[in-house]
């Protein structure tokens, strides 16, 4: 089992019974993403964050997709990981 699975079923542990079902469904996206951003790490460490794309006669550098993706999903991975935390009872808080 994973840390970080680990770490939010403890979050899941301190969520009381009537917020648990949307907590269930946030924790299943939030493993989502965390297998999809270790993904995408690896692309970006195997391939580089940039790429020399060509269209045509056109050829330039820019961001590869893998990081693209990569930057745009972490910040949402952090504000759905701190808003599931936000569920927990405020006598259970810690």
């Amino acid at each position: 089992m994973s840390d970080t699975y680990k770490n939010l079923n403890d979050i899941l542990k301190k969520i009381p019974d009537e917020k648990k079902p949307i907590a269930k469904s946030l924790i299943t996206e939030l493993n989502f993403m965390k297998k999809t951003l270790s993904e995408l790490k690896k692309e970006i460490k195997e391939k580089g964050a940039v790429e020399l794309f060509k269209q045509g006669s056109q050829e330039m550098y820019r961001e590869s997709p893998a990081c693209k993706t990569y930057l745009s999903m972490v910040g949402k991975y952090g504000n759905l990981h701190k808003h599931t935390k936000g569920y927990r009872s405020k006598k259970n808080n810690s």
